[in-house]
């Protein structure tokens, strides 16, 4: 399966969109290299209570139950959800997107950490 878009989520209301999935050659090379920027690459992201989220064929839908915000992912954004979803580091997650989708380690973590990022400013994972 080959990565040929972005990861997106926009909110289906009050639409606003969301980057998430990328490339790199060896993520943990890589984040030797760019400590600052990985800090905190191998620590854990859970989503917020109060999220639903739901599979629709390739893609995906979140809801922020509390706010009654709407987000649809591709389906590199929806299986980042599933991974962090299941407990999954960040280190974790791009290793497996590259294993399963077309795309280099490098461009994985940065969307990975694009997407995370929005989606704790937005209140869909805790911090």
């Amino acid at each position: 399966m080959s990565l040929t878009r972005r990861i997106h989520a926009r909110k289906l209301v009050g639409a606003r969109d969301i980057r998430g999935i990328a490339r790199l050659p060896d993520v943990y090379a890589y984040a030797m290299e760019n400590r600052t920027q990985a800090a905190g690459q191998d620590s854990i992201v859970r989503p917020s209570p109060g999220v639903v989220a739901r599979r629709l064929d390739r893609s995906g839908v979140l809801v922020h139950l509390p706010t009654n915000r709407i987000f649809e992912l591709n389906e590199t954004g929806m299986r980042v959800w599933e991974l962090l979803s299941d407990g999954e580091s960040v280190l974790t997650m791009v290793d497996r997107l590259v294993k399963e989708f077309d795309v280099d380690s490098a461009r994985a973590l940065r969307e990975v950490n694009e997407l995370v990022a929005r989606l704790r400013e937005e209140g869909f994972i805790g911090s």
